[in-house]
């Protein structure tokens, strides 16, 4: 038997309930996603990096935090992003399908465990971020 059912549309993201759920939103100005990249950056000693609430569009913050680094780390923050972002996409599936409360602590965990396994995969700038954070065992 078929059902017929009406998907209802939301104007706000479910991180944070604040905002239009806009790109810019999801990855630079909501609440949660800025909270998770400030401890990202802060595991690797670069939270000065963090983007201020400027107004700024996620490709100018990301063309002015990416100049100033070295190379060697620059290659490492693009992976750290790339990772950001991929968690941001897996940590919202409980979030958007599930009903569950957004968890800066759960996506740090995985955070975790994803730098891990890219630095066994042998991402170069991973490692080199790895190796500037305390060991935290």
């Amino acid at each position: 038997m078929y059902t017929q059912t009406t998907l209802t549309t939301r104007n706000t993201t479910k991180y944070c309930d604040q905002a239009e759920e806009t790109i810019n939103h999801l990855l630079i100005d909501c609440v949660f996603a800025r909270d998770v990249l400030f401890n990202f950056l802060r595991r690797a000693g670069l939270q000065a990096l963090s983007p201020c609430l400027d107004g700024k569009k996620f490709e100018d913050w990301w063309e002015f935090s990416a100049d100033p680094v070295p190379a060697h780390t620059r290659k490492g923050l693009i992976s750290l992003n790339s990772l950001r972002i991929w968690l941001l996409w897996t940590n919202g599936h409980p979030v958007f399908f599930d009903g569950a409360s957004p968890s800066v602590s759960r996506a740090m965990e995985s955070a975790s465990e994803e730098l891990h396994l890219w630095g066994l995969a042998g991402a170069r700038g991973v490692n080199h971020l790895l190796a500037l954070v305390p060991n935290e065992e």
